[in-house]
């Protein structure tokens, strides 16, 4: 039975991780700098935005706003390929750290969207409440508590404490930890960009038939994952 898409999955200005005041509480209604529309890709990322649809079945507004800067998107393109699927993470561990990252920005854009990636890796239903609640929550185990005590260290400190850090380094390689800190990073800019340029989650999105389809096509090894992959490699 499919499970219907829940709209509390989104984040409301009385959820925030960190309240602010209304002044603060930007969130464009509408787009700020519209997606770009099929017919008006330029020519230097029509082979991105193709690949991304292949992979996905659908076009995500992110995207297509970023081909409005088409230098710009290039490049962002292949140091975000980097975190989504070539990191030293484990896939698991990278969508905690997203979802954390995302939930602590307030960003229901990318929050909604790494629900559907984090569903294909058994991240579901109270997991998924817990993520919210934070490392604190009870559940977690001493690891898990300290990955996303580290998204929440970044997040408002900038810097992963001595704690925080050992609890990783026991487990995690050198590059492993560095991975941390640019996955956090990568999706508090996303965030900024998402809000400030007022990306509006899509229609396709809400759709819980479609968004449950999604995940075993977003996950990496597949062979339109690969295509993305070449395609990245000639920017």
């Amino acid at each position: 039975m499919v499970e219907p898409f829940h709209h509390s999955l989104l984040i409301d200005s009385t959820q925030r991780a960190h309240p602010s005041p209304g002044w603060l509480l930007v969130d464009p209604a509408r787009p700020r700098i519209t997606p770009l529309p099929r017919d008006q890709w330029p020519a230097e990322v029509t082979g991105l935005l193709d690949s991304l649809r292949a992979l996905i079945g659908q076009d995500m507004n992110l995207f297509s706003t970023l081909a409005r800067h088409p230098k710009l998107y290039r490049r962002f393109t292949v140091f975000g390929n980097h975190v989504r699927m070539k990191s030293s993470l484990r896939s698991r561990d990278r969508e905690l750290l997203i979802l954390r990252t995302c939930w602590l920005c307030d960003c229901n854009y990318d929050f909604v969207h790494h629900i559907t990636v984090g569903r294909a890796l058994g991240i579901e239903g109270d997991e998924i409440e817990r993520i919210k609640q934070g490392p604190d929550a009870v559940g977690w185990g001493e690891f898990d508590a300290a990955l996303l005590r580290s998204a929440d260290e970044l997040h408002g400190n900038g810097c992963i404490s001595d704690a925080t850090w050992s609890t990783l380094a026991a487990k995690f390689s050198t590059e492993q930890l560095m991975d941390v800190v640019f996955c956090v990073g990568q999706y508090v800019l996303v965030s900024m960009a998402v809000k400030s340029f007022g990306v509006q989650l899509e229609d396709w999105a809400h759709d819980h038939q479609v968004a449950r389809s999604l995940p075993a096509q977003m996950t990496p090894d597949t062979t339109t994952t690969q295509q993305f992959r070449r395609e990245e490699n000639r920017q």
